[in-house]
């Protein structure tokens, strides 16, 4: 049995699950411009595109969240595959605790890393 594979397969049926929201609008007390609310003017004019963080192929995001005593953020990492996985760059470790751990530019095989990024702007 493939780790790799089968963590794939897990993140296709994931990402691919349609759902929708039956319900009957009454057209005088729920209108569809109640639902709608408007763009703030500072919400324009944003790229097509943006990275905010760069990550090989073969490595999973399992969860990402802010970090509780700055503008930074977590992200766990899984690699999935029998060899190691080079990240690209030196990234910060850091404990389920947020206590730093240590710099990290590869993930082990078949492992998890909390890497500590800036990713939240004031």
């Amino acid at each position: 049995m493939d780790v790799l594979e089968d963590y794939e397969s897990a993140e296709e049926f994931a990402s691919y699950q349609l759902t929708y929201h039956l319900q009957t609008l009454n057209s005088f007390e729920e209108r569809l411009e109640r639902f709608e609310l408007p763009q703030p003017e500072s919400m324009t004019n944003f790229p097509a595109d943006m990275t905010l963080l760069t990550l090989p192929s073969h490595v999973f995001v399992s969860s990402m969240k802010k970090a509780e005593q700055n503008e930074y953020g977590i992200i766990r990492v899984f690699n999935p595959q029998k060899q190691k996985v080079s990240l690209g760059e030196v990234y910060h470790t850091i404990s389920l605790e947020e206590a730093p751990a240590s710099e990290c530019s590869e993930i082990q095989p078949q492992s998890f890393e909390n890497l500590y990024v800036k990713l939240f702007f004031k």
